[in-house]
């Protein structure tokens, strides 16, 4: 993760094996489990990013729940245990989108399973005196070895030569470096909800216009589809207009998401 401040060493929980970081898988690890590894790394905050994302994966499996809200009532747990912050990155998927401006002081009301849980989750955050919930938007940027959601979009549509993409969904996308900033600096912030995004309201159109216009790709043509002609399992948000009230995300002065879209992740 970027940004680090020089009095943290982050220290990466992951399925995956890391050069500097602990190979486990939440789902496997116990309260029990989670204060020995907090006490052998010497933690002093924890910063919670897992997820399963997908919403429609959200919609059908029993194991998404697990991740999405029993993980994060253990790590909670956990985290009063040895008395340490936590920080939790929600979504702005805990909305139906019918709100209008969203505001931390909007009352959520979410409209799919994902969105359900990710609120669930929040509850058990907020309930602990040392609980932050950064709630995020479209997060986007490359990654370095091509792993990412946005090369996945893009060579789909080179492979296909045209991507189709909604003119009436709305979001704030938010570069993952931004997102990295925020992190950190809400290790020393008060307990309670920010909302953590880009600055300008965008629809998936014209975020695609934007970022192939700025990497040069040119031949991909945009098609343009309409989220209302489209059938899926569960309700899909068509406006998220996440912002903010709190001075400590309008003093990180998030720029746009096309500032940042050549660092690598």
């Amino acid at each position: 993760m970027r940004d680090c401040p020089e009095s943290y060493c982050p220290i990466p929980l992951s399925r995956a094996q890391t050069e500097k970081g602990v190979t486990a898988d939440l789902l496997s690890l116990n309260e029990k489990d989670l204060l020995d590894l907090i006490k052998k790394q010497q933690i002093d905050g924890i910063i919670h990013l897992a997820a399963e994302g997908n919403v429609s994966v959200c919609e059908r499996s029993t194991e998404a729940h697990r991740l999405n809200v029993g993980v994060t009532k253990n790590l909670v747990a956990a985290a009063k245990q040895r008395n340490l912050p936590i920080i939790f990155s929600s979504t702005d998927q805990v909305f139906s989108g019918e709100e209008g401006l969203l505001c931390e002081s909007t009352v959520p009301s979410p409209c799919h399973q994902y969105g359900q849980q990710k609120r669930e989750a929040e509850h058990v955050v907020l309930g602990y005196t040392k609980g932050l919930v950064l709630r995020l938007p479209l997060v986007l940027g490359l990654h370095k070895e091509g792993k990412g959601s946005l090369e996945a979009m893009l060579n789909h549509g080179r492979q296909h030569g045209a991507l189709n993409m909604f003119i009436d969904e709305f979001r704030r996308p938010i570069h993952a470096i931004d997102v990295s900033r925020a992190l950190w600096a809400a290790l020393v912030w008060k307990p309670g909800i920010y909302h953590i995004s880009g600055p300008k309201l965008m629809s998936r159109m014209e975020i695609a216009k934007e970022i192939t216009s700025a990497i040069n790709e040119h031949s991909i043509q945009l098609l343009p589809a309409s989220l209302k002609e489209q059938s899926f399992s569960y309700k899909r948000p068509g406006r998220l207009d996440l912002v903010s009230n709190k001075s400590e995300v309008e003093e990180l002065g998030i720029p746009s998401v096309l500032q940042n879209i050549h660092k690598l992740a």
